[in-house]
């Protein structure tokens, strides 16, 4: 499909500075960090730090991307999912019940980068002496309970593509354990350039390096046309919008053992963390004000957190399926996590069944400009309806956090 709006961070002349200031304290800022070539990878390394071996349970929520599961499955662990309530917690009762028998590791995620509770784990495990890894794939910022994201985790994982305009990235952190074990190979200087190719290239596609867009757009046509190709969007696994889901379940050994490429981490440390952290805020409140007014869809939750910026957009669909379907034909890249691993339990009372189905994730990173701002209000308006003005206020009672079930 066209990106008629960018999925993810695009590299700009006013995303970047000399120094990487933010008055919110991110992941980035725990005590120990090791940046890995992707969130998937980072689990990986968690994992082996736990002393994971083949046939240790795992205990991962119900509600999950493949490439969050496919670490534990390389390494031989068995996982076993847990069902997540409403509010996107896990659900303590099946936790301290599984717990009864050896676990190696716990798993929690905070899903679209809303902080979730997660001291109650973190007591949890030190009761039984259990790893706790904190997924903060979605969430760079934020605090729950006074805990910021990332800080009760025995380790915690990142992903720098959800945040920042690189093709590729993760994370390791822990504010507990050192990470001087976590040994990663350098990049080759192969991968550096493709890498510093992608980013420069996706970012003149969206025409975001004004002085520079049109001659190395002609450099990006000449190279194709070298090879004989007709010239297409930047093709990352990690990133990639038209990837194959089965692909989410691979992790490429050879680069979960390397380290962040330098030009990627370049970028991570000269990112603009204060427009990121206020753009991404702003445009999540923008898209809570448009779908409270939409017929056949509307928010999953009635507010932002303080302290957070959101990865993505958690938006309820009343009919998922069709869509999906038609805010992808009109560019706009949104994801779904229906596609779930085999025999995950499909118990009624869980809220990771619900969200799988009818959740869809819309962008809502700094990158955004006014004009795909508006463009996402009119696609939204033409797939699920807006109400009338005059009717705003008899729906206002409604749009209140979904139950287990979904939205009233």
């Amino acid at each position: 499909m066209n990106e008629t709006v960018p999925t993810l961070p695009v590299l700009s002349w006013q995303g970047v500075s000399l120094a990487r200031q933010s008055e919110q304290p991110s992941l980035l800022d725990l005590k120990h960090v090791r940046y890995t070539t992707s969130g998937r990878a980072a689990i990986w390394h968690a994992l082996k730090l736990a002393g994971l071996q083949p046939g240790d349970r795992v205990l991962m929520p119900s509600y999950h991307c493949m490439s969050m599961i496919a670490p534990v499955v390389l390494l031989g662990g068995e996982v076993e999912f847990y069902p997540i309530c409403s509010d996107g917690s896990a659900d303590m009762n099946y936790l301290r019940s599984a717990t009864r028998r050896p676990v190696r590791a716990i798993l929690a995620a905070h899903f679209f980068g809303l902080p979730r509770a997660m001291y109650a784990i973190r007591q949890l495990c030190d009761d039984r002496g259990i790893t706790f890894i904190e997924d903060c794939a979605h969430a760079l910022w934020g605090q729950h309970d006074g805990y910021a994201v990332g800080s009760l985790g025995d380790y915690a994982i990142g992903s720098m593509t959800k945040f920042f305009p690189v093709p590729e990235g993760g994370c390791i952190a822990s504010a507990r354990h050192s990470l001087e074990s976590v040994r990663l190979r350098a990049s080759p200087l192969s991968r550096e350039l493709k890498t510093a190719v992608d980013i420069l290239e996706r970012a003149t596609s969206f025409n975001r390096l004004a002085g520079v867009n049109t001659p190395l757009n002609a450099l990006w046509r000449a190279k194709s046309s070298l090879r004989g190709k007709r010239r297409t969007a930047v093709h990352d696994p990690a990133v990639d919008i038209l990837v194959a889901q089965e692909s989410l379940a691979d992790l490429d050994l050879e680069k979960a053992g390397m380290a962040m490429s330098k030009a990627a981490l370049s970028i991570v440390k000269h990112t603009r963390m204060s427009r990121a952290y206020h753009n991404r805020r702003a445009h999540f409140s923008l898209l809570l004000n448009c779908s409270a007014q939409l017929v056949s869809a509307r928010p999953l939750g009635s507010s932002l957190p303080v302290g957070a910026a959101p990865y993505v957009f958690p938006l309820w669909a009343d009919n998922p399926n069709e869509s999906f379907v038609a805010l992808r034909a009109l560019g706009i890249a949104v994801f779904r996590w229906d596609w779930r691993w085999p025999n995950t339990p499909q118990e009624a009372s869980d809220q990771g069944n619900a969200w799988a189905h009818h959740v869809l994730q819309l962008p809502c990173h700094q990158d955004l400009s006014v004009e795909d701002m508006d463009y996402f209000e009119k696609s939204l308006t033409k797939v699920f309806g807006r109400r009338f003005p005059e009717r705003q206020s008899e729906h206002a009672a409604s749009l209140g956090t979904p139950s287990a079930e979904g939205p009233e």
